[in-house]
């Protein structure tokens, strides 16, 4: 059987339905293609990029893309002049609408190298909503040979007009065992690491949330100590609101956490997670997908003696100073309310 995007792991049921719209020519024009960091994102829209331009493109007797015909080696090398990357500037926070502009006047001249035109577009869900209005026009009516792929993390900010206007793609999140084994099978580095380190190979892949690029970062010497001091933040926490123990135990593990908001909406973005998967774990048993725990029995064992109807309770609590952490609450007062919440919970 032909191999489709080698590059991207998994999501075989994606690469199926796309390959095969390459291959007819039918290539939806435009394509939202929807995962967190670390997803595979700009894997899988490169290697669109490189399979429509590809020399051997219809050709059996060859993966989709080739990887070895010139067109495959200058989109992989970013050196295809038909392929243009859009992203936020640097220290901006949004892409704004003299950016799309560029890209809907330029689709108006013609390809250089070949058949076909070929934008992507980075943290579409950073564009401002002027921008994605802009941006509605060249989705209407394209000219021959253009596809834009929107990359997002999270489609809520994307408006309905351009969705609707766009091929929806999710990518899957994986198992830490299918990350485990896909790293180890191909990148040598990470199966020494597996090796030298197992439990922090192991801590690292489970705090991917499920996303290659992600664990294939976090496996790295100078980020594990970081991970696992971070796991140990929320596992305090967690042992913390136990059943039995004392309120002050609660308190000053929550007022540990970082004050600084980025830092603090990570911290409290594990905690939702980990709560989460206590939650998951006392509705659906065996057979649960973790996003921050590695195993069911380091989740039981963390917060397994805690209620059901009081693990909702929590999540909502910490649910609801992540939002305020967002609205630019003062977050050392912020840390305080959810300390006295959480042991009203």
């Amino acid at each position: 059987m032909r191999s489709i995007f080698p590059k991207l792991y998994g999501n075989d049921a994606v690469k199926a339905r796309l390959g095969g719209a390459i291959v007819d020519g039918r290539l939806p024009h435009a394509l939202l293609i929807d995962g967190q960091e670390g997803s595979g994102k700009t894997t899988l829209a490169k290697e669109i990029a490189a399979a429509l331009v590809c020399e051997h493109r219809t050709d059996e007797g060859y993966s989709l893309p080739c990887h070895i015909c010139a067109s495959c080696k200058k989109v992989m090398n970013d050196g295809y002049v038909d392929l243009h990357v859009t992203e936020r500037a640097e220290g901006k926070a949004t892409i704004g609408v003299g950016e799309i502009k560029a890209i809907r006047r330029d689709t108006f001249l013609s390809a250089t190298e070949g058949s076909h035109k070929i934008y992507l577009i980075k943290d579409a869900e950073k564009m401002t909503p002027e921008a994605q209005n802009a941006l509605l026009i060249a989705l209407e009516e394209p000219p021959e040979g253009v596809v834009i792929m929107l990359l997002a993390a999270g489609t809520d900010r994307i408006l309905t007009t351009i969705k609707s206007r766009a091929q929806h793609i999710a990518l899957s999140r994986f198992s830490p065992e299918e990350i485990s084994d896909y790293l180890v099978r191909t990148d040598k580095a990470a199966e020494r690491i597996s090796r030298e380190d197992p439990e922090g190979f192991r801590i690292a892949v489970s705090a991917s949330d499920g996303r290659i690029g992600i664990a294939r970062r976090l496996i790295e010497p100078s980020m594990r100590e970081g991970v696992i001091a971070e796991r140990g933040e929320t596992l305090n926490i967690i042992k913390a609101l136990g059943n039995g123990r004392s309120f002050r135990e609660a308190y000053e593990a929550v007022m540990a956490l970082p004050t600084k908001r980025p830092e603090l909406a990570a911290s409290l973005e594990r905690l939702i997670s980990a709560l989460g998967d206590l939650i998951k774990l006392k509705y659906a048993g065996e057979g649960v997908t973790f996003s921050f725990f590695t195993d069911a029995e380091e989740a039981d064992g963390a917060g397994g003696r805690i209620s059901s109807a009081r693990l909702f309770k929590l999540y909502e609590t910490v649910s609801s100073a992540y939002d305020y952490n967002y609205k630019n609450a003062n977050t050392s007062a912020l840390l305080m309310t959810l300390a006295a919440r959480l042991r009203e919970a």
